[in-house]
């Protein structure tokens, strides 16, 4: 290391010092050293100055970097503000559509509105006419205008032998479906109890009383249930009758349902026909000669008898 006003880098000193030497004069001692010292001060100062540009390309790319952060923030507040400027906007449409669609709703039921309305009209109106209507019926028609329908079920005969006594069953009920009674009598014929097809039918049904007719010159009919029998809202009403042939061949059973309606409270009744069926059936079997016979044995004896047992006597006499 060189000391004093030569404490240089050995590196920037190296060449001059090889160039100084004891052999040296003053003079070029002098020249060698200023021209050493003017060598490292250029040298230095170009040091500086590089080191200065250095410093200041740095600052610049500092601020570059920064220019280019704060413009990095600036797009992500603009894309920002995008982001909610899109929002508002599909915020926006989306309460159009949605006002749009209220309004379609309020429209829909503006108009279910107004059909209830004329609906509610039109059950007013024919309400004003049924009341008009019922105060100018006579008491027997406002009480036809009360009626319930029913439903009933029953088996009907068409053919038998001429010594069988088959019966007849029916079945009205109202809370009962026509299926429920018709299974009921089903079940009768299945047992054996019952024969015949199964009739159904649906009627109107008096608020009180039905009464059921079977009848048919044909036949002896022996009722095993009461004609007349107050109706149930709840259970069935059940009528029965056994019948006997009294002729072979096709015969006619008549069934009839009557409404028994009270007249001025209940003193007085009214009976209105709500049904009638008519029920063929055919007789056969080798039974009606014997009970012809039985019926008629005097005409028989008078007729045939009496006249062949007098031919033949009068033969054997002869022979």
């Amino acid at each position: 290391m060189i000391d004093g006003p030569w404490r240089i880098s050995e590196q920037l000193m190296e060449p001059i010092i090889v160039k100084l030497g004891p052999s040296n004069r003053p003079e070029e001692t002098e020249r060698l050293h200023q021209e050493a010292v003017r060598n490292t001060a250029e040298i230095l100062v170009g040091k500086i100055q590089l080191e200065e540009d250095q410093r200041q390309q740095l600052q610049k790319d500092q601020i570059q970097l920064q220019n280019q952060i704060q413009l990095h923030q600036q797009l992500q507040q603009q894309q920002q503000l995008g982001n909610v400027f899109n929002n508002g906007i599909n915020d926006f449409y989306n309460g159009i559509q949605e006002s749009q669609q209220l309004q379609e709703y309020q429209r829909q039921q503006l108009q279910e509105y107004q059909r209830q309305l004329q609906n509610n009209q039109s059950q007013l109106q024919d309400s004003q006419k049924r009341e008009l209507a019922m105060m100018e019926l006579s008491p027997v028609d406002l009480i036809l205008q009360t009626m319930k329908w029913g439903n009933i079920a029953f088996n009907a005969p068409t053919s038998m032998k001429f010594d069988e006594t088959p019966r007849i069953k029916l079945l009205l009920g109202i809370k009962q479906t026509i299926e429920e009674l018709k299974q009921d009598i089903k079940v009768e014929i299945e047992k054996k109890h019952l024969s015949g097809d199964i009739d159904v039918a649906r009627i109107k049904v008096a608020p009180l009383i039905m009464q059921a007719l079977l009848e048919g010159s044909s036949f002896e009919i022996k009722p095993i249930t009461p004609n007349e029998q107050p109706i149930s809202s709840e259970v069935t009403t059940e009528w029965q009758w056994e019948i006997i042939p009294k002729s072979a061949g096709e015969n006619i059973l008549n069934l009839t349902l009557n409404a028994k309606l009270p007249i001025d409270g209940n003193s007085t009744y009214r009976t209105i026909r709500t049904f009638r069926k008519e029920i063929r059936v055919d007789v056969t079997g080798l039974e009606q000669t014997k009970n012809f016979i039985k019926d008629n044995w005097q005409w028989l004896w008078t007729a045939i008898f009496v006249p062949v047992g007098a031919f033949l006597w009068k033969k054997r006499d002869q022979s």
